[in-house]
């Protein structure tokens, strides 16, 4: 008898068959689907929109209106001249981030410690923009689960931030040509 020969070979088998889906393991579809690896994606302007609302962007914004008072005070115009810039630089970038789809990974950096939980959580391996095609190109074929209100929730507890940054899920994106030609 060839198996008698090969005492191993029922156990590589017994060994291997929970990697194949042999389709009668008695676990359920949602059961394998639960443990698929996930993409999660996210709306990139909702999350700048909440983040304007934030504690840590009104912190950094505190320390600018110092900065810009005790300049005010010294008569310090190259200062001042620089802040100007350095705010009207900002703007831009949080107009194409609010209402474009330019990428907000360094307002994510603020979150990183929660953003690894809100991955766990959500089962996923990697945080997506929904507007970045050539990443999500990278992991064609496997699932996506969009967790922009979660990411809302985390950033702002002001509920009229929350609200604007999920009203901005219901339009379309400005074409950057459109916010770079912009005038506030």
């Amino acid at each position: 008898m060839v198996i008698s020969r090969m005492p191993w070979l029922g156990l590589v088998v017994l060994l291997l068959s929970p990697a194949f889906d042999w389709g009668c393991s008695g676990s359920s579809n949602s059961a394998r689907d639960a443990q698929r690896p996930v993409v999660a994606i996210y709306d990139s302007r909702a999350v700048a929109i909440a983040f304007v609302g934030s504690e840590i962007f009104a912190e950094s914004m505190k320390e600018v209106r110092n900065e810009y008072d005790q300049a005010t005070a010294a008569g310090d115009a190259a200062t001042l001249d620089r802040i100007q810039l350095m705010m009207q630089q900002r703007q831009k970038i949080l107009h194409s981030q609010g209402f474009g789809t330019a990428p907000v990974d360094e307002i994510l950096d603020h979150y990183s410690g929660l953003l690894a939980l809100l991955l766990k959580d959500s089962g996923a391996f990697i945080l997506i923009s929904k507007w970045n095609e050539d990443e999500l190109a990278q992991h064609s074929g496997v699932p996506h689960k969009d967790v922009t209100v979660a990411l809302i929730d985390l950033i702002t507890t002001d509920p009229k931030q929350r609200q604007s940054a999920l009203e901005i899920l219901d339009h379309d994106p400005v074409a950057n040509e459109t916010i770079e030609n912009h005038q506030d």
